[in-house]
């Protein structure tokens, strides 16, 4: 196999460092090209080095050009000529009337109104009337329930805790680890607060520890209201320390001597309790096992 050379290509040796102002889908593309380039300009084995199809890599081949690399990019896919409205303003006006006089009601029960009302019209058509309304401002939704209302005020009062960033990387283990509380009520009268270590914004969820992590400056985020789903890696533990520990070894209400239990049964968790999440490892021996992965990463 004949390879090109650095003259075949001049811009070549800037094509990586440009490839920094596109896009990531077009810089993907940019990978293919000089890949092809520089590697016989074989499209075959392109194709079957980046998993795409012949008919896609000379397409974009096709439209390549060297000296503009936003060749690379996605066309805008907005068709050329778009659908004007066909509704009336007087059916605009039913619908507006309507939404207001039930403004917890959709396309689906409007158009079943307007339709009694002898107003032939689809169901789609109704859908498209309210979201140009909303556009033009002529239609307002109804507040919020009193329930999230509540909750984004306790969040804007709150110190330092935030909702969790959409793109919050995470990269190993430790970037991200959920917190809640459990209520464990052994008899009647007697309740404990069983601590696990994400913040579900709950009211059990202490202050003194957000003001700590605001101290040490650690990221503290609070989920939704109502989103155990969200939470489920710490919500599962629960169930763990419930059915393996509460209801087996846990024998004694005093607070000293339950710490004193909750610390084995935390090391048996830890380093002899198989997790089949974990492949039926031990959490010690998971994260011994991805450091040591890691070093020999970085000596590679």
């Amino acid at each position: 196999m004949q390879k090109i050379q650095w003259s075949d290509l001049p811009e070549a040796r800037q094509l990586a460092s440009l490839g920094k102002k596109v896009s990531r889908p077009a810089q993907g593309r940019l990978q293919w090209m000089l890949f092809y380039y520089f590697n016989g300009r074989n499209a075959a084995r392109t194709c079957r080095r980046f998993g795409i199809s012949r008919q896609t890599f000379y397409r974009w081949k096709r439209r390549f050009d060297r000296h503009d690399l936003t060749t690379l990019e996605g066309r805008s896919h907005r068709p050329r000529q778009l659908r004007k409205p066909t509704w009336s303003a007087e059916l605009v006006e039913r619908v507006l009337a309507l939404r207001k006089q039930y403004p917890r009601w959709g396309k689906d029960k409007l158009v079943v109104l307007l339709r009694k009302k002898q107003c032939t019209v689809s169901t789609s058509m109704v859908g498209r009337i309210l979201v140009q309304l909303k556009r033009r401002g002529a239609l307002h939704e109804p507040p919020k329930p009193a329930v999230l209302r509540q909750a984004r005020r306790k969040l804007r009062n709150r110190p330092w805790a935030i909702r969790k960033p959409k793109h919050w990387r995470i990269e190993q283990p430790g970037d991200l680890v959920e917190i809640d509380t459990k209520e464990i009520r052994m008899h009647r009268g007697v309740l404990l607060k069983h601590f696990s270590a994400r913040d579900d914004g709950g009211s059990k969820f202490a202050a003194e520890f957000e003001e700590a992590c605001q101290q040490k400056q650690l990221p503290l985020f609070v989920l939704p209201p109502k989103s155990p789903k969200l939470n489920g890696h710490v919500e599962r533990s629960h169930r763990t320390h419930n059915e393996e520990f509460y209801q087996v070894h846990a024998q004694s209400d005093q607070v000293p001597v339950r710490n004193r239990q909750l610390r084995r049964w935390e090391k048996t968790y830890n380093c002899v309790r198989p997790h089949q999440s974990l492949a039926y490892l031990t959490p010690l021996e998971f994260i011994t096992r991805w450091k040591h992965n890691l070093r020999k990463a970085k000596c590679h």
